[in-house]
């Protein structure tokens, strides 16, 4: 994620529509000076669990988590903002398929077996307020129980990363 780049696009895109130039600078520059750059971001654990606190009220951390998990390829397959909860599919990066000079050479020539890592997980990302201008992040399987695995700690690197 370019920040500088999106806006350019946004201020293209309203000159395309029909804004002035002038027009265009002013809004992009008064949207930009009122949104803060960076939330406030902790990877913790909370009773073993990764957690990824943010310092920002619910509703900005719902959006911004929304976005994050589409921009790092995750499949949302519903969500419920009255819970906090989106549903998602994540398949872990397997090394060894993704190298391919640890492949031999039937593998990368005929494919070889796919692992069971490789199958999609069903996950719930789970946002709650814990203060009035503090949410956090959490990782539950497709049970809604806590998940205290790799995969949990890789999900909230990955948004984490993105949020940045």
């Amino acid at each position: 994620a370019d920040a500088e780049l999106e806006t350019e696009f946004l201020r293209r895109l309203m000159i395309k529509l029909g804004s002035s130039e002038e027009e265009s600078k002013a809004l992009v520059a008064s949207v930009a000076a009122g949104a803060p750059v960076a939330a406030d971001l902790q990877i913790t654990e909370v009773s073993g669990q990764p957690t990824l606190a943010m310092q920002e009220p619910f509703d900005r951390a719902w959006r911004r988590v929304g976005v994050a998990l589409d921009r790092t390829g995750f499949t949302v397959e519903d969500r419920d903002r009255s819970k906090g909860l989106y549903y998602v599919r994540y398949v872990a990066p397997n090394p060894e398929m993704s190298d391919p000079e640890k492949q031999g050479w039937f593998k990368r020539t005929f494919g070889g077996k796919k692992s069971a890592d490789a199958q999609p997980q069903q996950y719930q990302i789970v946002i709650t307020e814990t203060a009035a201008n503090a949410s956090q992040v959490q990782v539950h399987n497709a049970q809604g129980q806590p998940e205290t695995t790799a995969a949990a700690q890789r999900i909230i690197r990955v948004l984490a990363e993105d949020l940045k």
